[in-house]
């Protein structure tokens, strides 16, 4: 190979270097530019996310809100009502039916404003005219258990929540008896042995009463 043609070839390598660095070097700028783009998108994508948090947090609170209010309007419209089990048939003008029965049975005389059998006829559902009556029902309602051969009780009626709440109280009741402990159940509320616990929906757990 003679001096001119080797001259020729280095010159041509080193315009192939060159021209491959430039492209090199375009792809590292290019490279940088879609880290910046990446980057970029990464930081909306975060920042979306955590005011998607914010405004999920937000919502969450609006309808524990919302929820509030229904279960204590819905508290408020069954605050005078009671449940009663075992009344059996009642012939003639209901509502007085449910009178004459409250007063032979606990000895309490009331007025209710409406009445009507639920749960498949098994339970009476009795609307009391007020507050005080309906606490004198409450307040004697264990003279029932004088009754030998009968099942006849009086409750509450209790929202939706409440009767959750009351049921999962009996199933930690049932446990603790297992284990041997004295037990007792109020509402929202639990005994065992000397110390009471109060139930809490948001954790759904026990918290002690001090």
């Amino acid at each position: 190979m003679d001096k001119e043609m080797k001259t020729t070839m280095i010159r041509e390598m080193r315009e192939e270097i060159k021209t491959l660095r430039k492209e090199l070097a375009a792809v590292r700028e290019e490279n940088g530019e879609l880290r910046k783009e990446l980057a970029t998108v990464r930081e909306e994508m975060r920042g979306r996310e955590e005011k998607g948090q914010l405004e999920k947090a937000d919502w969450m609170k609006r309808m524990e809100m919302i929820e509030e209010k229904m279960e204590q309007r819905e508290k408020k419209e069954r605050k005078n009502n009671v449940i009663i089990t075992g009344i059996g048939a009642i012939s003639g003008n209901v509502e007085r039916g449910v009178e004459e029965w409250l007063e032979r049975e606990i000895g309490v005389k009331v007025n209710v404003k409406e009445a009507f059998k639920i749960n498949k006829d098994k339970m009476m559902l009795a609307k009391i005219e007020n507050w005080e009556q309906k606490k004198n029902i409450m307040l004697s309602k264990s003279k029932l258990k004088e009754k030998k051969g009968e099942r006849m009780y009086i409750e509450d009626d209790l929202t939706k929540e409440e009767r959750q709440t009351q049921k999962k109280l009996r199933e930690l009741a049932r446990e603790e008896r297992n284990r041997g402990k004295r037990v007792k159940i109020g509402y929202r509320k639990i005994q065992i042995n000397r110390d009471w616990f109060r139930w809490d929906k948001r954790p759904e757990k026990l918290k002690k009463i001090c």
